[in-house]
């Protein structure tokens, strides 16, 4: 062996072995690890995949431990009370303003489309297109749309339809497969455009 093989090789073990110095130094940091004697066998310390096992997975602490920690930081529970309670009516501050900005922003987009649907109709109607091209919203288009609760196909919104047959093995017993005279229960567009 030359002399380069042999300052290879002996950098390669001192990578070796400082690696897994730095990797227990972290695991002993921690306390996962008992601090070494040096010895370099594996059989004495604690296997690698338990140490990460530790260190991914912390077992829960009992909870006198955890009130133990707490009692050091806030000394009576009168104090965590009024924290708590100021923190919640923080909370509930926030959310009824942004409540509030919200009702005002929904007062005034319906006061717009309002506006629309009384100036123009027909563009009133491609507003409320959704990107299918269905129309969404038509609350405020006719009194029988609103007074009903059915959308624009006569459906209940959130209900399955009832026009659509129960999917069964058999055929219908009326003999009908398909109702080809079932014509949609309202078309809001018709009657507004009757009136």
């Amino acid at each position: 062996m030359s002399a380069g093989q042999v300052r290879t090789k002996a950098t390669t073990k001192q990578t070796k072995t400082s690696a897994k110095g730095s990797e227990n130094r972290t695991a002993q940091s921690k306390g996962y690890l008992k601090k070494g004697t040096g010895k370099t066998t594996t059989s004495s310390g604690p296997d690698r995949t338990d140490v990460i096992r530790k260190m991914l997975y912390e077992q829960k602490e009992e909870e006198s431990q955890r009130l133990e920690r707490l009692s050091t930081i806030i000394p009576s529970p009168e104090i965590h009370e009024t924290i708590h309670r100021a923190w919640q009516i923080r909370l509930r501050e926030r959310r009824e303003k942004v409540n509030q900005r919200l009702e005002r922003q929904y007062r005034s987009i319906d006061q717009a489309l309002e506006e629309l649907r009384l100036a123009d109709l027909s563009l009133y109607l491609k507003t409320l297109k959704d990107s299918d091209g269905n129309i969404a919203r038509l609350e405020n288009v006719g009194s029988r749309v609103k007074d009903l609760g059915v959308n624009a196909t006569g459906k209940l919104p959130g209900l399955f339809p009832r026009q659509m047959r129960i999917p069964s093995e058999s055929s219908p017993s009326h003999g009908k497969v398909w109702d080809h005279d079932w014509k949609n229960p309202m078309n809001p567009l018709l009657d507004l455009n009757s009136n």
